[in-house]
């Protein structure tokens, strides 16, 4: 008999509709990875959400700073940062996607991959099964 693994709800956060997050979804979905989409320019994320946020993210919390906005959180302390982020999302670097304590940057749509439990994935641009 083969055990079926659980497969973990990933959050997707990003900041309006993004071809590359449709596709992630997508992909995640056809791997039953369950999938719930945040747009940060719709729906407030909080302080203390953008702090656990920045904490999995395995660095600094101006890690998760776009470049342009770099001068604008410039000696700043993470207090200041994480409200300046609340009060502009568009300063997050998106889309990223987040499961079990783990938050990465979906520089790909496939990157959604790395939560699958499987040890097959699909991959529709290797077309492995």
């Amino acid at each position: 008999m083969t055990k079926i693994k659980h497969q973990p709800t990933v959050t997707i956060l990003h900041n309006g509709e993004d071809r590359k997050v449709k596709q992630a979804e997508a992909l995640a979905k056809g791997n039953k990875l369950g999938v719930k989409s945040i747009d940060l320019s719709k729906e407030k994320v909080s302080e203390t959400q953008l702090d656990l946020l920045a904490r999995n993210y395995g660095g600094e919390l101006d890690s998760l700073v776009k470049k342009e906005y770099q001068h604008e959180v410039a000696d700043k302390s993470d207090r200041e940062i994480l409200t300046l982020i609340g009060n502009n999302s568009t300063m997050l670097k998106t889309p990223l996607a987040t499961s079990d304590g783990q938050v990465i940057n979906l520089t790909s749509p496939r990157s959604v991959l790395t939560f699958s439990k499987s040890e097959n994935p699909i991959d529709p641009y290797n077309h492995k099964i």
